[in-house]
C-alpha cells in the first residue's frame, strides 16, 4: 500500500478529498519503534499525533505508585495515537507502549489542527474516537475498580483469617483432646461428642482452606481409595446434622462404581458447600436431590433442589468471590471455593436450572491414578 493509499484509509481522515489528504501525508514523517517501545509516557508533555501503518500499540493509565495499571485498548493498523494533543491537552493522560514492531506516521499538533479548521469533518472524526475510546476507558476503570475491591478485600481478608487461625488453634486442639477424653468417660454420649469433634474439624480445615484460597495458591492433592457408599454415608450424615431442626427431604441416586481415588477432603468440601447452600435457600418440606455416577478414571455429580435457584442477574458472577450472594444470607465467597476446588482437581463445574425450578450444578472430577494409588 502506497502513502497516499494509507492516508485514504485512516479513521479519522475519513471524508477528506484527495487534495487535502495529500497535503496533510506532505507534512508527516513515518517513524518506526520495535517491539516493547513506550512511545507516550504518562504525564509527558507532547505536541503531535502518531497514524498507526502497521503494528499494534497497547494504551494503558496507571492507578497507584505500586505499579498497578488498567489496560485500555489496543490499537491497529489506521488508528490514531495522541489525539488528546489536537484538543490543546499537551501533557498525556495515558502510555501508549508497542506491543509488535510497529510503523506510524507523525504529524505535528500545530500542522494537524490547521487542517481541522479548514476540513472540519476532521474534527468530526477527533471527536468520534475520543467518545469511542473514553466509553471503552469507562467501561474499563469500572471493571478495575471492582478489581481492587475485590483484590482489597481479599488482603484484608487473608490477614484477618491468619489471625483468626492462630487464635483458634489453640481451642481447637483442646476441644480435640476433651472430646477423645469425654468419650471414654461418657459413652451414652458418643454420639454427640462425635458431632462437636467433628464440627471442630470442619471449623480447622475450612478456615486453612480460605486462608489458601485468598492467597491464590493451589494444594497439592491426596489421593486414596474410598468406596462409593462412604460418599454417600458421608453425606446423608452431614444432611442430618445441618437439618435437625429444618423439615427438609433428601433423595439419593448412588449409580456410581464401587470404588474412587479421590480426595476425600477437599471432595468433601466442595459437596458440603454445595448442600450447605441448596439446605439454607430451601422452604420447609423442600427436597435435596443428589445423583452420583461415572466410571473408574472419573466421577460426576449433580446436586439439585427445589429451592428459588439464584438471581437470574447473579448468574454471570457466581463463582466469583462476593459477588454472588448465594444463598442470600451468604457472603459470597462459597462458590468461588467450590469453583477453585474443581479447578485444582482439572474438572468442571456448570449451574443450570434443575427441573424442579431450582438450582442445580453438574460436576465432572478425573480421578488421577498414580501408582502410590494403585497400590493402596
Amino acid at each position: 500500500m502506497n502513502k497516499l493509499d494509507f492516508f485514504r484509509s485512516v479513521k479519522v481522515l475519513a471524508g477528506l478529498d484527495d487534495e487535502s489528504i495529500k497535503t496533510i501525508s506532505d507534512k508527516s514523517e513515518l517513524k518506526k519503534f520495535t517491539k516493547g517501545k513506550l512511545i507516550l509516557n504518562e504525564g509527558n508533555n507532547s505536541k503531535g499525533i502518531y497514524l498507526i501503518k502497521k503494528g499494534s500499540i497497547e494504551i494503558s493509565k496507571e492507578l497507584n505508585q505500586a505499579g498497578d495499571e488498567a489496560r485500555l485498548s489496543v490499537l491497529g493498523e489506521f488508528d490514531c495515537v495522541g489525539e488528546m494533543s489536537m484538543f490543546g491537552i499537551n501533557q498525556r493522560s495515558a502510555n501508549a507502549l508497542t506491543l509488535t514492531d510497529v510503523e506510524a506516521y507523525y504529524i505535528e499538533a500545530v500542522d494537524f489542527i490547521k487542517h481541522c479548521y479548514t476540513s472540519p469533518i476532521i474534527m468530526f472524526n477527533l471527536l468520534n474516537t475520543l467518545s469511542e475510546r473514553l466509553s471503552t476507558t469507562n467501561n474499563k476503570m469500572a471493571e478495575m475498580v471492582d478489581s481492587f475491591v475485590i483484590k482489597n478485600r481479599m488482603f484484608v481478608l487473608s490477614q484477618t483469617l491468619s489471625r483468626i487461625m492462630h487464635d483458634v488453634r489453640a481451642p481447637l486442639t483442646s476441644i480435640f483432646i476433651s472430646t477423645q477424653m469425654m468419650e471414654e468417660d461418657l459413652p451414652e454420649a458418643k454420639d454427640y461428642i462425635r458431632d462437636i469433634s467433628i464440627s471442630s474439624e470442619k471449623i480447622s480445615n475450612i478456615l486453612e482452606e480460605i486462608v489458601e484460597f485468598v492467597k491464590g495458591s493451589s494444594p497439592e492433592l491426596y489421593f486414596d481409595k474410598y468406596k462409593s457408599s462412604e460418599i454417600v454415608e458421608n453425606i446423608e450424615l452431614y444432611f442430618k446434622l445441618l437439618t435437625k431442626f429444618k423439615k427438609l427431604h433428601l433423595h439419593i441416586d448412588n449409580d456410581a462404581p464401587e470404588y474412587y481415588y479421590l480426595d476425600i477432603v477437599r471432595f468433601r468440601r466442595l459437596m458440603e458447600n454445595l448442600i450447605r447452600n441448596s439446605i439454607n435457600a430451601l422452604n420447609p418440606d423442600g427436597n435435596l436431590y443428589i445423583k452420583l455416577y461415572g466410571r473408574e478414571n472419573y466421577i460426576k455429580v449433580s446436586i439439585s433442589d427445589d429451592g428459588p435457584g439464584l438471581p437470574e442477574e447473579k448468574i454471570p458472577f457466581m463463582f466469583e468471590p462476593f459477588k454472588s450472594g448465594y444463598p442470600a444470607k451468604g457472603k459470597g465467597i462459597g462458590l468461588a471455593i467450590c469453583k477453585k476446588i474443581v479447578d485444582d482437581h482439572g474438572g468442571s463445574i456448570v449451574y443450570k436450572t434443575s427441573p424442579e425450578g431450582g438450582a442445580q450444578f453438574d460436576i465432572e472430577l478425573p480421578i488421577i491414578v498414580t501408582e502410590s494409588t494403585i497400590n493402596s
